[in-house]
């Protein structure tokens, strides 16, 4: 627990909380949330299969689907995968779409996000 903050540590940021998103939707597989079978991505299928071009552009495009689902608002602007002994880690950067929720002084601010999937 955190200084009263709950359970969860409290996201200060709108970067933040979209950064914690991005990871839960990344992280939940597809049919794992009852009444929502088609939030997540179902990643796990690929990760015991040698990560080739084919396989890298299937991962890519699942989570460019649930982005677009579940996130419109963040737009990819690159997806690197790398194996590393029994994880795949995926380097995701993306911007915020403007809107007039979202307020930043500076222009194209590129935010990182990154994932490790473990093959167990």
């Amino acid at each position: 627990r955190n200084r009263g903050d709950g359970y969860f540590n409290s996201s200060k940021t709108t970067i933040e909380s979209v950064k914690s998103n991005i990871e839960m939707l990344l992280n939940t597989n597809k049919g794992e949330r009852l009444f929502q079978p088609n939030l997540g991505i179902s990643v796990k299928e690929f990760l015991f299969q040698p990560l080739d071009e084919e396989i890298q552009i299937q991962i890519e495009n699942s989570i460019v689907e649930a982005l677009e689902l579940w996130m419109p608002f963040v737009d990819i602007t690159d997806i690197q995968m790398v194996e590393s002994g029994n994880q795949l880690n995926v380097q995701l950067k993306f911007t915020i779409s403007k809107s007039i929720n979202y307020l930043s002084e500076a222009e194209d601010n590129i935010e990182t996000v990154n994932l490790n999937f473990n093959r167990e």
